[in-house]
């Protein structure tokens, strides 16, 4: 990521031999972290899910009493 981004500081772009191996390995690594985004956001959502349900929990006890 850091090389493409010196070379695109340049004044001007020369593609390179490799290039298009290089793209393609960035664009499965793009892929790969929405996929662990949408990972991750899906287990902090049922975290707070289950988080929620306990403290209504709570709630209904302390009503009780």
């Amino acid at each position: 990521i850091a090389q493409l981004q010196d070379r695109l500081k340049a004044k001007r772009f020369r593609p390179q031999e490799g290039d298009s191996l290089k793209l393609a390995y960035i664009r499965v690594y793009l892929q790969a972290l929405q996929v662990q985004n949408t990972i991750l956001k899906d287990t902090e959502l049922d975290e707070l899910k289950t988080e929620l349900e306990e403290l209504k929990e709570v709630l209904k006890c302390q009503s009780k009493q």
